[in-house]
């Protein structure tokens, strides 16, 4: 089947990256001779993604000059939050006239193996926005996702001792829920999970899948490791 477009959020400073992100943003660290993002947009074309939106913040111009002379098959848009960063759901909010009506949501500094295709076809069979959970965690992470039957009932990144679950990093989300944000103004994504869950709109779907990311030294030790395996 078809997998939903992809928006890709990649707007962060990267700050606990320092001093690596200091005049490089944090998609463009280099892995094994190429950067982060050719990584991580290969993964998409491997997935069946055909159509991606990269929203960007810090270091965009750098981005868009990667991008230029990148080669892929992906349609590839660009939006950028200009000079005041946006936050992870006010850059959705600045773009809305430019992005699908419904898309994948995930993050420009992980690497994700849940199946697309599945996450898909479960949006357009419930209709819903769907967040994937991880039963798999870091031993320095924290869960902080907790579910009831179909949905996640809870969202909470410090008081999460009654959660099991971690946000895998994948989620769905349809255009209108993030009309009511107010427009040119910082809003974080949490913000839209917190009112969805009040909604009981939010279906969870499980997996106990490894991931990996570069947002912390060692998560980038880690992708660094993997990806090193991968490609022997």
């Amino acid at each position: 089947m078809n997998v939903l477009p992809v928006v890709i959020l990649a707007g962060g400073l990267g700050t606990r990256l320092l001093p690596a992100t200091e005049i490089t943003p944090k998609v463009l660290i280099p892995i094994l001779g190429k950067p982060f993002l050719a990584w991580k947009l290969e993964g998409l074309v491997r997935q069946g993604v055909d159509e991606i939106y990269l929203l960007l913040g810090s270091g965009s111009e750098q981005v868009r000059d990667f991008l230029d002379s990148y080669i892929t098959p992906l349609r590839v848009h660009v939006f950028t939050d200009g000079e005041q960063l946006l936050g992870t759901a006010g850059a959705i909010r600045k773009n809305i006239d430019n992005l699908p009506e419904a898309f994948i949501l995930t993050f420009g500094d992980n690497l994700l193996d849940f199946s697309l295709s599945d996450l898909s076809e479960m949006y357009l069979r419930e209709k819903k926005s769907i967040m994937v959970c991880t039963t798999y965690r870091e031993p320095e992470q924290n869960f902080n996702v907790r579910i009831s039957g179909s949905f996640v009932d809870k969202y909470e990144k410090y008081d999460n001792s009654d959660c099991i679950f971690m946000d895998y990093g994948y989620s769905v989300f349809e255009l209108n829920v993030f009309e009511k944000l107010e427009l040119a103004q910082p809003h974080d994504l949490e913000k839209i999970l917190q009112d969805l869950i009040f909604h009981q709109r939010l279906i969870a779907m499980t997996t106990d899948l490894e991931y990996f990311e570069i947002g912390t030294p060692a998560g980038l030790q880690r992708t660094k490791s993997w990806l090193n395996r991968c490609n022997q």
